[in-house]
């Protein structure tokens, strides 16, 4: 990708704004040219840029100019994107100027994270994997020698009871083994165009009644002749049913949860557009800080025994597999919406 040029004045105006720069910011050169450039900056960094040239002109000790370093801009429709800038002097027609040269690190800080994720999963693969297989098979003899005592007591035993409560936590145990694996060793995903309204419309059929008795109302507002994705309905769905869960949990008390599909209004670099699904409750909201901490694995904010802290980290995961994003808003007490995008079909892979 082309770097982005902006050569500013002394006072701080920019006087060129290059085509790669306004697909970075999403201004047009006419709508910069003659303003400051903290336009450009989130609040934190713009205090701090006027006093940064004011001082390098004064004592020509340079804290800014020469020295590559990475910043954050601030886009026109309010987004923080991560930059890479080295400001360079330059003098023309007897002025001075200062040029910035603006790469924008959005994708290399998406690759850096995946392979994180992805160094992070394998351990945990490994080590749940182990581990699974330590527990398996003592779990299988106590599991098979309590339903064996079972058959031998009587109904009115109140032995009984203590058995098939062991009964019932070897399962429990099984289950959260299960999810383990499902999360450290996901299936393969097995791609072909998904509907993704009757996806939805699916999950819907199967959580509506359970959910109307948690006094919840769920809301379709479904996009007509959505564009079809590439995906894996199975895993999908998974996703699906899972955010319909949290948003159960989230509820306690009841509330609404409004579930949505639609076409992102812009496209992608490659001209592909974005179908989007979003869930968005009533519940108690996600404080900030746990706002970015939510896929991580095993963290939850539910009580003990009460969640694995795996289901967003599932969902995430299989999200990406489908080279797609899952990003949610939130503010404690005004409800959460999960946003998840998916790139529609491409004419070679719909034909």
């Amino acid at each position: 990708m082309v770097d982005g040029l902006i050569t500013i004045g002394e006072e701080g105006l920019i006087q060129s704004f290059n085509r790669a720069a306004e697909r970075m910011f999403g201004y047009t050169a006419p709508e910069v040219l003659g303003r400051n450039v903290t336009l450009l900056m989130p609040e934190a960094h713009s205090r701090d840029h006027d006093e940064y040239i004011r001082s390098f002109i004064r004592t020509r000790q340079s804290r800014i100019i020469g020295i590559g370093r990475e910043v954050e801009g601030l886009r026109k429709d309010g987004t923080v994107l991560p930059l890479s800038l080295a400001v360079s002097e330059a003098w023309a027609g007897g002025r001075r100027l200062f040029v910035g040269n603006i790469r924008d690190l959005t994708h290399e800080r998406r690759m850096r994270e995946q392979l994180y994720q992805a160094e992070k999963f394998s351990a945990i693969g490994e080590l749940v994997a182990g581990i699974a297989h330590e527990i398996g098979g003592p779990l299988s003899v106590i599991s098979g020698s309590a339903e064996f005592l079972r058959e031998g007591i009587e109904e009115a035993d109140p032995r009984r009871k203590d058995v098939e409560g062991i009964i019932r936590e070897c399962e429990a145990v099984a289950h959260l083994m299960r999810r383990l694996l499902d999360f450290s060793r996901p299936g393969r995903i097995e791609l072909q165009p998904v509907d993704l309204n009757e996806s939805l419309r699916n999950i819907f059929s199967l959580v509506r009644k359970q959910i109307s008795k948690d006094n919840i109302d769920v809301k379709l507002d479904l996009q007509v002749n959505l564009p079809p994705i590439m995906g894996d309905p199975n895993h999908l769905e998974q996703v699906f049913m899972n955010m319909v869960l949290n948003a159960r949990n989230a509820m306690p008390r009841g509330g609404r949860l409004t579930i949505s599909s639609y076409v992102a209004e812009t496209a992608r670099e490659d001209g592909r557009r974005c179908v989007c699904v979003e869930f968005e409750d009533t519940g108690e909201g996600i404080p900030h800080e746990n706002l970015e901490r939510i896929f991580e694995p095993y963290f939850t904010t539910r009580k003990p025994g009460k969640g694995t802290g795996l289901g967003l980290a599932i969902c995430r995961r299989i999200v990406n597999d489908h080279q797609g994003a899952i990003k949610v808003r939130s503010e404690v007490g005004m409800g959460a919406t999960f946003t998840i995008s998916l790139c529609s079909v491409g004419e070679e892979e719909a034909s």
